[in-house]
């Protein structure tokens, strides 16, 4: 089955009429290679997966089938080939549990309202306008990068979209600024994470400096910089 390929056109054709937005699509979708997943946000998820599972289910043979996994918050449908996942869906009721950054859950209702419908190769898919769509890349990176440097890639992609317009840097700006949700721990002493935090936000209003040093120079530059910030307080 090395020739297996998924149509997506008529998937998202189904898909039209829901409210839902597909997030970081690939560059070259609806081409893709094995293994490759697609993030969904989506209101209802019972009836999107439903429908996908449905219209996966012309690809199933004895070579092929269907895995399905819930849980509280997503279901993953992975069209399988032998015992590897060829291609996963993953939809989400509600925005990710993140760790290292705090998000209003409001933005996931506003991603989905304020998507568009955009044309890739005769697929017609929603996506998340511009802004969103930096700001959901932006939070992944900041919530990966310690572990994954690879997530080096959702800032390329953040300075190619926005490129040098100072009024679309304001209007991510103030998108994520909204969308941030304010920490509510005490802290009795302030340690050195916490003045890191307490800093951020200089640095974040400082975006294209903070990211042209993380690629020109690395992560260990960028720590210096923030360090020796702090420790002149």
């Amino acid at each position: 089955m090395n020739n297996l390929k998924i149509d997506f056109k008529d998937l998202f054709d189904l898909l039209m009429q829901y409210d839902y937005v597909a997030i970081k699509l690939d560059p070259e979708f609806p081409k893709y290679e094995p293994g490759q997943d697609l993030d969904i946000y989506c209101r209802d998820v019972e009836e999107i997966s439903k429908i996908i599972i449905t219209f996966l289910n012309i690809y199933v043979n004895k070579h092929c089938h269907i895995s399905v996994s819930k849980n509280k918050n997503n279901v993953h449908i992975d069209l399988m080939n032998g015992q590897e996942i060829h291609y996963r869906f993953d939809i989400h009721r509600s925005l990710p549990a993140y760790e290292q950054i705090k998000i209003k859950a409001s933005l996931f209702d506003v991603v989905i309202e304020s998507s568009s419908v955009i044309n890739r190769d005769q697929c017609m898919i929603k996506v998340p306008n511009q802004i969103d769509e930096s700001v959901l890349r932006y939070i992944e990176f900041q919530e990966y990068f310690a572990a994954r440097p690879d997530k080096i890639k959702h800032v390329d992609y953040i300075l190619a979209s926005l490129g040098n317009s100072d009024k679309e840097m304001n209007k991510f700006l103030l998108r994520l600024h909204h969308f941030i949700q304010p920490s509510t721990q005490k802290f009795h002493k302030k340690s050195f994470l916490f003045k890191v935090k307490e800093n951020f936000i200089f640095y974040y209003e400082s975006f294209l400096k903070v990211f042209s040093i993380l690629k020109r120079d690395g992560l260990g530059a960028l720590v210096k910089k923030i360090r020796s910030r702090i420790f002149k307080k």
